[in-house]
């Protein structure tokens, strides 16, 4: 029979000691799989920006909360929740540089403050992946209170679906070939709002001309 994976972090293999024995025992329960994946460092990828995989990235996979939590009970829940904090703290110091082809169309976006770092992908009941983006103009409170929202909308998704609040969000892209959307936290409210990749490029389009505006403004002034 296949084994089951229900959480799977990833870490380059030059940091292999955001992975190591002492971080992961924390997590470790009877019936759980852990999967720790080194991977070699990222060579040029042409995609989007927020699509690049971040150097570290823990994917919560749905037989964690299918399978697993409904027999380890609440008490694990909380580890995770914790061990997440602490995981995108350590990540969070990570500098990761992005290096963009001077020809290219896809040039660094100015008002991109998400991110390289570190990420969290989690696997809704219906099968879609939630990638969260962590703004690094936002403090480490409002990372954890991303983490915090994210458990409890995950654990309403699979007490209540289809009848939950993710799957209510997330239906606008049912009829998107792609099964990931993502999570950006919303720099006034501080909730997290759910984006497709048309919407986080309109959305970079928006912050670009009001930075233009501004700049003009101030020069005008």
């Amino acid at each position: 029979m296949e084994k089951i994976n229900h959480i799977i972090v990833e870490v380059p293999d030059k940091m292999s000691d955001f992975a190591s024995e002492d971080v992961m025992s924390e997590l470790k329960s009877d019936g759980l799989n852990i999967i720790v994946q080194r991977k070699p460092q990222q060579g040029a990828m042409a995609t989007l920006e927020w699509a690049i995989p971040t150097a570290l990235v823990v994917y919560i996979c749905k037989p964690y909360f299918e399978g697993f939590l409904s027999e380890a009970g609440k008490d694990h829940y909380n580890i995770l929740r914790n061990w997440l904090k602490r995981f995108i703290k350590s990540g969070r110091s990570i500098r990761v540089h992005t290096f963009y082809a001077s020809e290219s169309s896809n040039k660094k976006p100015d008002n991109n403050t998400q991110s390289k770092s570190v990420s969290v992908l989690l696997q809704t009941k219906s099968g879609k992946v939630i990638k969260v983006l962590f703004d690094e103009e936002l403090t480490v409170e409002d990372w954890d209170d991303a983490i915090d929202q994210l458990l409890d909308f995950a654990i309403d998704n699979q007490n209540n679906f289809p009848n939950d609040y993710l799957t209510k969000q997330l239906e606008r892209y049912d009829s998107d070939n792609r099964l990931q959307v993502y999570a950006v936290i919303d720099k006034k409210e501080k909730n997290l709002v759910f984006y497709g990749d048309r919407d986080l490029i309109a959305l970079q389009m928006k912050g670009r001309r009001n930075e233009t505006l501004d700049k003009r403004n101030l020069g005008n002034s």
